[in-house]
């Protein structure tokens, strides 16, 4: 129920049309203030989770996603939807500290079952919320403002039910937070641990940005067809079975993740450049299906990867502080790619092309990075390597 959303892929043509509002109120003021947000609300909700426990930090996240659409219904002046964009990052945050908190409930060895049946059931409320807006808009003609009321119905009801989840007691004190700042501080001792969260960063920063601007590039492309709540639900459909498949290789990729690292970041940026070079609407229909899809199955391996090595390598059961820690650096990215592409003032198709381009250039530090690393590691087996001499 917390990401049963039928209004989401309506929510540009609602404020353009309903609460007419210009593009630049839109993509100048409102969208940008989700972006500079994000990083404190992370901060803020990832101290909380380990100060007072994950059950009332995610109770908090799902009344600021019932404040995010009150908003939406009541209000008409950008400077008041403004705060929509606060309340929305929190409810974002708190669908991460959900994600850590069920690591709590499970055995390490499940992490990678647990990461792909929650994100599968993430998807599949996207699936159906999108469909049923589509249906309720194109065929139905129901009002934007009817959707958009259902969607809070779901949101309430999502929050009634997060007051029954189970309490994962939580305590921060300052030896606590000493033995915080130790574990963070060994994550320098872990190569393969840093490099899956830089990787994880920059899939996320891009991310925000292309699902931030996916309604603008159909419309961009053109304006005459309007089948956004089809192809959220599509793209949902097909990443919530790309989420399950991390379950059946995910013990067989492990010493091969390098390689599934690079082909999803060039997939990624390859379908992201496709959306942004779209000339035909249902080419940048199918180039964010295949996006999502793949971003979706990367980011259910990883995740469950990185879950794993703080649990084994580190020693640590802190999830909620590492991801919000890791999200937080993904934010602040997104900041700086929000920032370039304002400052070069780029139109909506150059700027996928942008977000494209970013995930290809990633992928080439990262190549560089394993190249060099595997010929240290071939260097050093020759060395260690015995000569045999013949007397």
């Amino acid at each position: 129920m917390n990401i049963f959303e039928p209004s989401y892929p309506f929510l540009v043509k609602y404020w353009r049309e309903d609460k007419r509002l210009s593009e630049s109120d839109i993509y100048n003021t409102i969208f940008p203030v989700w972006t500079y947000s994000s990083p404190v609300v992370l901060l803020l909700f990832g101290v909380l989770s380990e100060s007072i426990g994950h059950k009332p930090v995610i109770i908090i996240g799902q009344i600021c996603s019932v404040i995010t659409t009150v908003i939406t219904i009541l209000c008409y002046r950008p400077l008041e939807i403004i705060f929509s964009q606060i309340t929305v990052g929190a409810g974002n945050a708190s669908y991460l500290i959900f994600g850590a908190y069920i690591y709590h409930l499970a055995d390490s060895s499940q992490f990678q079952h647990i990461t792909s049946y929650t994100k599968c059931a993430y998807l599949s409320g996207l699936v159906l919320s999108a469909l049923l807006g589509q249906f309720l808009v194109s065929y139905l003609h129901v009002r934007l403002v009817v959707v958009f009321i259902i969607t809070l119905a779901a949101r309430t009801e999502s929050t009634c039910i997060s007051f029954g989840f189970p309490w994962v007691k939580r305590e921060m004190s300052i030896e606590g937070a000493k033995k915080i700042a130790i574990e963070f501080s060994h994550l320098y001792k872990h190569p393969s641990l840093l490099v899956l969260c830089l990787w994880s960063i920059m899939m996320t920063s891009t991310h925000h940005l292309a699902v931030t601007y996916w309604q603008s590039i159909f419309e961009f492309v053109d304006k005459t067809v309007d089948w956004n709540g089809v192809v959220n639900g599509v793209s949902a459909l097909f990443a919530a079975g790309a989420s399950l498949i991390p379950i059946k290789i995910a013990s067989k990729v492990e010493k091969r993740l390098t390689y599934f690292q690079l082909f999803i970041l060039f997939l990624s940026g390859g379908f992201l450049i496709m959306m942004g070079a779209a000339t035909h609407i249902y080419v940048a229909y199918a180039g964010y299906i295949l996006y999502y899809s793949i971003h979706e199955f990367g980011t259910t391996l990883v995740s469950a990867q990185i879950a794993k090595m703080i649990s084994k390598k580190i020693k640590s059961d802190h999830y909620a502080l590492f991801f919000t820690f890791q999200s937080l650096l993904a934010a602040l990215m997104q900041f700086a790619l929000q920032s370039a592409i304002h400052a070069a003032n780029l139109r909506i198709d150059h700027q996928f092309l942008a977000f494209g381009a970013t995930l290809w250039f990633t992928m080439l530090i990262y190549v560089v990075y394993f190249s060099v690393k595997w010929m240290k590691q071939k260097s050093d087996q020759e060395l260690q390597t015995p000569i045999l001499t013949i007397n």
